[in-house]
């Protein structure tokens, strides 16, 4: 029932073992006061990341102790920091020695420690620490994280489909993919002819990009 790991993530400050009542997570009001600024904005106003890093430099609120300013990727982190509903977990990795000599993906030379994995949700260990946000706001957090990914600019190198990521084969369930000739864009399954899953009967599905965003734009617009 102790915590005595002593990283504890921006909200909150580790109370060693050694001290009185210790093993434990303590709310630091100061940057628990931002992580709750940093979720309104970013679910009530439904503002953007960047848009959520310029606030907080503008607002010069105090960065972790480990950076020297407001990045993307911390803010990135403590939306997605699930301790702040109330439950920390334990034993959630295990160490994969395997990778040990293995190229390293970003620079040269070979690993020289094994990378952190999951282990399966079961083996995990709650211990209950401080809220600092509810249940609710966290889960919408991550749907809007999720929907951000999904339509990702990024996600997309070279043509512009109005109903990427939208539409939906009525054969399979698969998302329809976008395809451009030299004057047209179609809207079809990937899953039809030899990408087919055996357990799925042959199937055509696509549908002419005029005709559909047409449709779609004016339904929407009507709303």
């Amino acid at each position: 029932g102790e915590l005595v790991s002593p990283v504890a993530p921006y909200g909150y400050r580790y109370i060693a073992v050694s001290e009185r009542n210790g093993g434990r997570w303590e709310v630091n009001e100061g940057e628990a006061r931002v992580v709750q600024q940093i979720y309104d904005w970013y679910v009530s106003e439904e503002i953007t990341i960047h848009q959520l890093l310029q606030r907080l430099q503008e607002a010069g609120e105090q960065a972790p102790a480990r950076g020297k300013r407001w990045q993307f990727s911390t803010v990135q982190a403590i939306l997605k920091q699930r301790d702040y509903t109330g439950k920390a977990y334990y034993n959630q990795t295990q160490a994969c020695h395997a990778v040990v000599g293995q190229p390293k993906r970003h620079g040269r030379g070979p690993k020289q420690e094994p990378d952190r994995i999951l282990r399966p949700s079961e083996e995990w260990i709650p211990v209950q620490v401080p809220q600092i946000i509810s249940e609710e706001i966290w889960l919408h957090a991550q749907a809007r994280l999720a929907m951000n990914r999904k339509f990702a600019q990024r996600n997309n190198h070279k043509h512009f489909y109005l109903l990427r990521s939208l539409l939906v084969c009525s054969h399979c369930g698969h998302s329809l993919v976008g395809r451009t000739a030299i004057h047209s864009t179609t809207y079809a399954c990937p899953y039809q002819s030899g990408k087919l899953d055996p357990t799925v009967a042959p199937h055509r599905c696509s549908i002419d990009g005029t005709l559909i965003e047409t449709l779609i734009w004016q339904a929407v617009s009507d709303l």
